[in-house]
């Protein structure tokens, strides 16, 4: 999970927030504002699109791939958290994209889920693998999602295991949630070793909580963003943690000067990161037609 946060900070940084602003607006062609959901206020649902299906995504770097294969995109911007509606294939859709974190996602789902009700809730994310098998680009269906402390939840997935053995790359496991990310590939096999997971992400357990809570069926796919031998170079992440333009050059010199390799793997490493989100939205886009 760290390539995520090391991508998404790289990409957040890269534009100041105005042009984020207007390329978003020019992205999705619609540009709405809602309050949070008052249960007491009927007109705040009925002035929506229609939703079967929520997807959350924490990033846009996750969520980026999936909308643009939306249909008649409209985007509605809440508090702290943005939500792009439209079709995907025959199904009318929310991507609820809510900011990194488990009370952002918590909140947000809730809130999308009381406006919506949707059928079910997809969470479509990036994980990090704990078995050494797992390659970046597998397909993670999630059964259950246990967090730190052993409290777990079953998903709604029932899969035909004869049809996962004819799709390779794809598998059906266990996930664990955990607060902070694992950075190196030691920390990773100690995560390992404590759960019987196939992968950890950071808003798995949080996503199944809120559905549980709102009694709507769940459904957990990640892809594998990095696999458990990766480790982060301690030059990109100086790099990306800077604040100013100025620091951010100072670093990224120190670090072509140490190490000239750097930025290159910053940009292997987003490049890597979309084909993952491209593999991710095209197995969530299928997996909708096999959903009730």
């Amino acid at each position: 999970m760290f390539r995520r946060w090391i991508i998404q900070q790289a990409m957040d940084r890269a534009s100041q927030p105005d042009v984020r602003d207007a390329a978003r607006r020019a992205f999705t062609g619609h540009d709405h504002r809602r309050s949070p959901y008052d249960a007491a206020d009927p007109s705040t649902r009925e002035s929506l699109p229609e939703a079967e299906v929520l997807i959350h995504c924490a990033v846009s770097l996750e969520a980026n791939a999936l909308i643009a294969r939306l249909e008649n995109r409209v985007t509605i911007g809440c508090a702290h958290f943005t939500e792009y509606c439209g079709s995907l294939g025959q199904r009318p859709v929310v991507i609820l994209v809510s900011g990194g974190g488990v009370e952002n996602t918590r909140l947000s789902v809730l809130d999308s889920v009381a406006v919506y009700q949707p059928q079910w809730v997809v969470g479509a994310g990036f994980a990090t693998a704990l078995r050494e098998e797992l390659r970046r680009g597998h397909i993670l269906m999630a059964a259950d999602v246990t967090n730190e402390e052993g409290q777990s939840y079953q998903t709604g997935l029932q899969v035909d295991p004869q049809s996962l053995e004819q799709t390779p790359g794809v598998s059906q496991g266990s996930l664990v949630s955990v607060s902070q990310a694992s950075r190196t590939p030691a920390d990773k096999l100690e995560l390992a070793q404590r759960f019987a997971a196939e992968a950890f992400d950071l808003e798995g357990y949080s996503l199944a909580e809120a559905c549980e809570e709102k009694a709507v069926r769940c459904l957990l796919i990640r892809v594998i963003n990095e696999k458990r031998d990766d480790k982060i170079p301690d030059d990109l992440l100086r790099m990306v943690k800077q604040e100013s333009w100025a620091a951010k050059l100072g670093a990224a010199t120190g670090a072509l000067v140490r190490r000239p390799g750097g930025v290159k793997d910053l940009w292997k490493m987003r490049d890597e990161s979309v084909k993952c989100a491209e593999r991710l939205a095209s197995f969530v886009v299928s997996m909708l037609d096999q959903i009730p």
